[in-house]
């Protein structure tokens, strides 16, 4: 369906054979659904866990791609995030800081009240974290080179950031 083509053959056999389906709206109902279905049936195993601390405010954090959510426009008029673990209704600011998130952003940078909005995305298993650059790379010869983020480094080790981590 992403290709400009797609959509009108798709509408033009579908009139062929159920002209009462054949409409713009019918094929949106139907993408829908196939989102739905896949994000059910392809479930992953969402990074969450009993060890996970909630995300902080200074924390950069991201939607993690693996987890199948989509973002459904609701006949009504709402909008509604989807993914296989739940649905979560959306209004006009929390869209907005769902594009934040994509991009990767932390809750202060998108402002008052999107800390609890990530720390229940979170708990779903839906941000990941976005591992700041903190270590250098070492040639063979032991020196210094270009700037590379390390997997130990305490922000990468948590959804909330550095001084925040619980692991080791």
């Amino acid at each position: 369906l992403a290709e400009p083509a797609a959509a009108p053959a798709l509408l033009r056999a579908m009139a062929d054979r159920l002209d009462a389906m054949a409409s713009p709206a019918a094929l949106e109902g139907l993408s829908l659904a196939l989102l739905d279905h896949l994000a059910e049936s392809r479930a992953p195993l969402p990074a969450r866990g009993l060890l996970t601390p909630p995300p902080g405010p200074e924390g950069r954090l991201r939607l993690a791609d693996r987890m199948l959510h989509h973002v459904a426009a609701l006949p009504d008029g709402r909008a509604e995030l989807r993914w296989a673990g739940g649905r979560l209704p959306l209004g006009p600011r929390e869209l907005g800081w769902l594009e934040g998130l994509e991009r990767g952003a932390s809750p202060a940078e998108l402002g008052e009240g999107a800390l609890d909005f990530c720390r229940r995305l979170a708990a779903a298993g839906l941000l990941e974290s976005q591992c700041p650059v903190s270590g250098t790379r070492q040639d063979r010869d032991g020196n210094s080179g270009s700037a590379v983020p390390t997997a130990r480094s305490p922000a990468c080790l948590s959804l909330g950031g550095a001084g925040e981590a619980t692991g080791s």
